[in-house]
């Protein structure tokens, strides 16, 4: 029976061909990641809501929360005029436009893990991991 290991003499140098069990390792170094990756695109990621706080025309604290779950658009009222609010599956959530005068709740961008506030309008939208504690965000000495 052959062996598949095959020695090659070169110029008095011994050269060794790859064994079969070499490619199989070779073969396993790639495929591992690749089947690590697949495996976690079906597994389900945290659900991220967002809780948001805002007043009505009464002066009465309103709370309500919104997830991720499609892309839609909210309108939310303030003290100062409306505020909209965007939501993406894929890149999270923003304000879309406001009626303040500063407009830095617009220029945050997008988010999924920081909260937007519009100081003038009085609203506040803040992540909420189902999975996580959210009871203590860091330890500093």
């Amino acid at each position: 029976m052959l062996d598949v290991v095959s020695e090659i003499t070169m110029d008095n140098e011994k050269y060794v061909a790859i064994k079969k069990t070499d490619w199989i390792i070779i073969l396993v170094l790639v495929l591992l990641p690749l089947l690590i990756k697949a495996i976690y695109a079906f597994i389900p990621t945290n659900d991220v809501f967002f809780q948001i706080k805002y007043y009505d025309a009464k002066g009465k604290e309103i709370t309500e929360n919104v997830g991720l779950d499609k892309t839609n658009r909210i309108v939310i009222p303030g003290k100062v005029g409306s505020l909209i609010l965007e939501l993406d599956k894929e890149k999270g959530v923003r304000v879309a436009s406001s009626t303040c005068p500063c407009q830095v709740c617009v220029n945050c961008g997008w988010t999924k893990s920081d909260a937007l506030v519009c100081v003038p309008n009085a609203i506040l939208i803040k992540p909420i991991n189902t999975n996580k504690d959210n009871s203590i965000d860091a330890v500093t000495r």
